[in-house]
């Protein structure tokens, strides 16, 4: 008879978690989460920066190896780089009209543009805020500006050359030399 007595006396000292204990583990873990949310969000900016800058400087490639092989050529447009290989297809759509340019990864537009002062522009459009902020500055490293090189950004109408500040939506000027 012994038995269930010790038995209900050991479960009697069994005690199970506490609510401040619970409190504490809910609390580290939510601190756990928004860390990682903020990595995982901080790397997916930076990802995309990456891809923007390097289709900048894939474009300024494309367009200057054009220009050296075909001197006496037009300007040439993105199809046209696209046609001729200087771009992978991936740069422009094909359409029941032909051959269009790309939107870039926001839906934005995507254009190239010369001028008979021998520079040319690459702009980009609908670019997030924190991409844009980035991206301006990798891209200023790129640019000579003793040659007259510059990167300018506008945002909500604004433009913004010597600062970083950028909205929703900003468009990024880049002027090379050809």
């Amino acid at each position: 008879m012994e038995k269930p007595i010790e038995e209900a006396t050991q479960l009697k000292n069994l005690r199970g978690i506490g609510l401040l204990e619970l409190l504490l583990v809910l609390s580290v873990l939510g601190v756990i989460v928004l860390m990682s949310v903020q990595y995982f969000s901080s790397a997916n900016a930076q990802q995309n920066t990456t891809t923007l800058v390097n289709s900048y400087n894939t474009i300024r490639t494309a367009t200057q190896n054009y220009i050296s092989d075909h001197p006496a050529a037009a300007f040439p447009s993105m199809t046209t780089l696209v046609q001729q290989g200087y771009l992978p297809s991936s740069y422009a759509i094909q359409g029941d009209k032909g051959l269009t340019p790309a939107p870039n990864q926001w839906g934005g537009s995507v254009a190239i543009a010369g001028s008979s002062s021998g520079t040319f522009s690459i702009t980009e459009t609908n670019i997030p805020a924190t991409v844009c902020t980035m991206a301006k500055g990798q891209l200023q490293r790129t640019v000579n500006t003793t040659l007259g090189e510059s990167v300018s950004v506008s945002s909500t109408g604004t433009s913004d050359q010597g600062t970083t500040s950028c909205s929703d939506g900003a468009t990024i000027v880049v002027n090379y030399n050809q």
